[in-house]
Order: C-alpha cells, then structure tokens, then sequence
C-alpha cells in the first residue's frame, strides 16, 4: 500500500460552529414595566366633607 493513498483527515470538512449562529437575548424584547400605566391615586375623587350639610342647630 502506497504512503499517498492512505485517507488523512481533512480538517476543513469538520464542522465548526458559527457563533453567529447562536441565539442571543435580545434586551430590546425584554418587557419593561411602563411607570405611565401604572394606577395611581386621583385626589379629586376623595370624598370631601361637605360643611354646607352639616346639620345646624
């Protein structure tokens, strides 16, 4: 058997992995809390005492 005609690995046909192929998070997908949406307490809606009911002598 000839040297030459031995099979060698050929170690660009491995695979290798392509790290841009890889899943990363994305932060702009991320949900964020929205300050805007969140209940917030109306003073106007309080009930007030109203002195002009208050019984008089």
């Amino acid at each position: 058997r000839l040297p030459g005609s031995e099979p060698k690995p050929n170690p660009g046909d491995e695979p290798k992995p392509n790290p841009g192929d890889e899943p990363k998070p994305n932060p702009g997908d991320e949900p964020k809390p929205n300050p805007g949406d969140e209940p917030k307490p109306n003073p106007g809606d309080e009930p007030k005492p109203n002195p002009g009911d208050e019984p008089k002598p």
